[in-house]
Parts: structure tokens; sequence; C-alpha cells
């Protein structure tokens, strides 16, 4: 144990690190999830279009169905072929798993940084937080660089999760829980002599702000 090692200040910056990679965490999973469903869509939209064209020409070829029928058929196909244009669910689907192997690749890298940086004493506060910016500089230029994901597939996933009784957390844990998941193994403070940092009381460490505040009105 260092003597001078500030434990507080490594609190608050693993609760950043945690906070950083549970937005990452969610973004790469709807990514996925809206890659998933845009796939699955663009598939079943030519297996409908390969359905109606192949009746409309059993039916042109035996005769099988009156006119109004065929009309309809060939309409549907129309319909479902301008829908694909309009909506490219292909392209798309390409779009957002692309996006989704890039903020994996960036969630895999805050794991390896927990275990390997944060979790280390010896590297000290400067070099923990230097490289805690670099990967969240990251995160901001994968938000500007990829495609937007919509506060839809955040409900589609919530709602995903719900009816499956999953969570995107089943790796690594929920809320608090999360943290402890996320981080838990870059948690320093209980190596120190002093009282080391709740859980509750590290929630008030995210909030610089008003942790400020509060010291404040204690010291007057």
């Amino acid at each position: 144990m260092t003597e001078d090692f500030d434990y507080e200040a490594h609190e608050r910056l693993r609760a950043r690190v945690a906070n950083t990679m549970d937005s990452v965490l969610w973004t790469y999973k709807q990514h996925f999830k809206a890659g998933s469903i845009y796939g699955i869509l663009n598939i079943g939209l030519d297996g409908v279009a390969t359905l109606f064209a192949g009746l409309l020409t059993y039916s042109l070829i035996w005769g099988a169905w009156s006119t109004s029928t065929m009309i309809a058929l060939a309409i549907g196909v129309a319909l479902i072929s301008g829908f694909k244009t309009a909506a490219r669910p292909q392209k798309r689907s390409v779009a957002h798993y692309k996006a989704a192997n890039s903020y994996q690749t960036l969630f895999e890298k805050f794991r390896n940084y927990v275990i390997l940086d944060l979790a280390n004493e010896e590297t000290g506060l400067p070099k923990m937080r230097s490289k805690f910016e670099e990967l969240a500089e990251r995160r901001i230029e994968l938000n500007e660089e990829t495609a937007d994901v919509s506060s839809f597939w955040y409900s589609w996933l919530t709602l995903s999760n719900w009816v499956w009784r999953k969570s995107i957390y089943d790796e690594v844990g929920t809320s608090e829980e999360a943290t402890e998941q996320l981080t838990g193994g870059a948690k320093l403070s209980d190596s120190c002599s002093s009282e080391t940092v709740t859980e509750s009381k590290k929630d008030h460490l995210t909030r610089e702000a008003k942790l400020e505040q509060e010291n404040e009105k204690e010291i007057v």
C-alpha cells in the first residue's frame, strides 16, 4: 500500500470509468439489437416477396386465381420492393453490426484497462486518469463516426430483456452491482487504513459538484 495514494480520488475515477463503461455496454448492445432486427426484417421481406412472386408466376402459368388476386400479388411485390428501397434494412443492419463491433472492442479495452491499470496501485492516478481520458475520447469519436441508435432501440432492448428475463449485465451485473462487476477488480480503497468508501458514499462521489457543495456546508 502506498500511504500517499488518494483512495477517494481513485474511487471517484472508478465510478467515472464504470459509468462510461455502462454507456458503452448499452450502446453496443443496442447496435447489436438494431442490426439483428434489421437483418431479420430484410430476410423476412425477401421471403415474402419471393413467395408472392412465386404465387404470381404459378397463377399466370396455370390460371389458378382471378385477375384481381394476381394484381394484388403484383402490388404486394411492388410495395415490398419499394419499402426495401426506402428503408434499406440490409444496409442499416450492416451499419449497426459494424458499430456494435467497434463499441464492443472499446468495451473490451476498458475491461483490460480496469484489470491491468486501474486495479494496479503502482500505475498511479495521473496515468490512470490519462488512460481513462484516452478511452473516453475514443467513445466520443465513435459516437460521431457510427450510426445513431434512437431511444426506440433502448426501449426495445429493455422490453426484450424483460420478456426473456435477461439483462445486458448478465455478463457483468446490474446498476450498483454493475459498478462492482465492471470495475470491482480495481477497487483499492479496502487496503486503506482509514475508513473505506462505501457504495452509498461512492454514489455521492460520482456527483462531484454536489459533493463539493456538501463539503462547503460542512466547512461553514
